[in-house]
């Protein structure tokens, strides 16, 4: 799409609040926010606290998947998206347009598959013997779960399937087809989620979190071979140069710098649990999992009104409309903090009354004091992500060396503290890192480079 023709559609959609892409996405997002409440519900209610404990201990553990990512998802949108621009899509379902960017689309589709199979298969090699290493290595369990290190082995299957599944998704959507990768993951959240209900109802325990995973492969396999077939076919045995597209020079200097800051971003977010899990035991991990898991399901459907509109981000970045940009993008950040905002005050008032009614689920929780405290750092979490997607729209990652100094701050911190003061010490030491360290460092970087690009866009 030209930048002339690109800016009449953008100029006709900014009359709107919300594009067909945002209202799928969110749809999307509202879905796996839904069913992640509706787990978490079911958790508290079929599993006990020690069980509970397992289960968040498996979802940070699995996350380690983002060393095999080393943030080529990110990336695969962000290029995908800037080839576009002089590509279309035909109504065979395929791609055409401009040959060196059809031949660059190509590489970036073959690169993609051969990283994440290649990683695929080292999740299995590694996460499977790590796994029984560390479940077995907790000095504070005395009696494992029944058929624990089964289910661990079935959830990293099924995670390293996903992980090829979701590259080619991203590519799709970095083409324009936001609207249709958030219908299938609206389809995934939908079926994996009834499924770990009916198998956590069913008193299958942990053995729910993989069947989660089976069925959302299951949903997006279908939707590959059933709906793009000819595109992934058409650009795997398309004639076009196979260099078209230098992973060293072009890829790897952007794809580093997102890689370290998604590895550092592990140890912020996802570091305490097991850390918890392995010094206090897996109740103290339950509670911890659970409520951050609540703040997250929070922040990660809030975002969607600005990461749902990445591909059109890079094709204004490639056509070189900066002013529609900043225009577009700030309608969104305001979007997703009315969404945070309302949402966290909402789940705050819950979880108030929850607590001095005294529920039984309040005991499956974090004390009342330390949910508040994680609400306010949620929000400072809330504005590095969405000033990082601006950043990264340009191909550039600056907040690296910030994402190196948290990741390092708080596996430290977190090592010294979470064994002598437990959950709060975890709450403190995250709260200090985000709204100390991260959000105001993170927004003068953020202003800094925005001005670079404004005063650069001013000379054009």
């Amino acid at each position: 799409m030209r930048g002339s023709d690109l800016r009449t559609t953008l100029k006709g959609q900014l009359l709107f609040r919300l594009e067909a892409a945002q209202v799928w996405s969110l749809l999307a997002r509202a879905t796996q926010l839904v069913s992640g409440f509706v787990t978490l519900g079911l958790v508290a209610h079929f599993f006990d606290l020690s069980t509970q404990g397992y289960f968040f201990t498996f979802n940070s553990l699995i996350a380690l998947q983002v060393f095999a990512e080393m943030g080529l998802s990110m990336v695969l949108i962000q290029f995908s998206a800037h080839e576009m621009a002089k590509l279309n899509w035909t109504e065979a379902g395929k791609v055409e347009g401009d040959k060196t960017a059809k031949a660059r689309l190509r590489a970036l589709l073959i690169f993609a598959l051969g990283w994440f199979g290649v990683s695929g298969i080292l999740l299995v090699v590694i996460l499977i013997p790590a796994g029984e290493w560390f479940f077995n290595r907790a000095v504070t369990v005395n009696i494992l779960p029944a058929n624990l290190l089964l289910h661990w082995n079935l959830l990293v299957f099924f995670v390293s399937g996903n992980l090829i599944v979701t590259a080619i998704c991203n590519i799709i959507e970095g083409t324009g087809r936001v609207t249709e990768v958030a219908g299938v993951r609206f389809a995934q959240f939908i079926g994996g989620g009834f499924a770990a209900w009916i198998a956590i109802a069913q008193g299958v325990g942990l053995l729910a979190l993989a069947l989660q995973y089976g069925v959302m492969l299951v949903i997006g396999i279908t939707y590959l071979l059933t709906y793009r077939r000819r595109f992934i076919w058409d650009l795997i045995r398309a004639k076009l140069p196979s260099h078209a597209l230098a992973w060293r020079r072009e890829i790897l200097p952007f794809q580093w710098r997102i890689a370290v800051s998604w590895l550092s971003g592990y140890f912020v977010f996802q570091y305490t649990t097991p850390l918890l899990f392995s010094t206090h035991g897996p109740e103290a991990a339950g509670r911890m999992g659970m409520t951050m898991q609540v703040f997250s399901a929070i922040s990660s459907i809030c975002i969607i009104f600005v990461t749902a509109r990445i591909p059109i981000f890079g094709r204004m970045v490639a056509n070189r409309i900066q002013s529609e940009l900043d225009i577009l993008f700030r309608r969104s950040v305001v979007q997703s903090f009315a969404a945070l905002v309302a949402a966290l005050m909402l789940a705050m008032i819950l979880l108030t009354i929850v607590h001095w009614h005294e529920f039984s689920i309040s005991t499956r929780l974090l004390p009342l004091g330390q949910s508040w405290i994680l609400a306010l750092a949620c929000i400072g979490s809330h504005s590095i992500y969405v000033q990082s997607v601006y950043l990264r729209t340009h191909k550039q990652e600056p907040f690296m060396k910030l994402s190196v100094i948290n990741g390092v701050l708080m596996a430290g911190l977190s090592t010294w503290f979470i064994p002598q003061a437990g959950t709060a010490g975890a709450v403190a030491v995250y709260t200090f890192v985000t709204l100390c360290i991260s959000a105001p460092i993170g927004t003068w970087i953020y202003l800094k480079f925005r001005s670079k690009i404004v005063a650069v866009d001013s000379k054009i």
